[in-house]
């Protein structure tokens, strides 16, 4: 199973000190390849080279944040998600900033 990764998403995937592929993400590989009883190939790409790579057929899978957009859908397909996060915004107390209306116009 040759699985695609961006090294640069800690905690998800990383490099740990002896530059091995590290991360919940590499973890979520390692069991997919022992539930098909395969092992697993690692290959580092950058965000915009995840679909190139799968779409060349040069990995078999992407394992990466990843955001669901249509426009995305039509070229591959997802799987059920298995991770979330929230995205905030965040300015010193001291700010005018107090919320995202707030950042109109800079």
């Amino acid at each position: 199973l040759v699985v695609a990764i961006d090294t640069t998403t800690p905690p998800y995937s990383f490099l740990d000190a002896n530059l091995k592929p590290t991360g919940f993400d590499i973890e979520v590989a390692n069991k997919m390849g022992e539930a098909l009883g395969v092992p697993v190939e690692f290959v580092t790409v950058t965000s915009p080279g995840r679909i190139p790579a799968l779409l060349t057929k040069q990995v078999d899978a992407v394992i990466s944040i990843f955001s669901i957009t249509p426009a995305r859908a039509i070229q591959i397909d997802y799987s059920i998600p298995y991770a979330g996060q929230s995205a905030v915004v965040i300015a010193p107390k001291s700010t005018s900033i107090k919320g995202v209306a707030d950042l109109v116009g800079k």
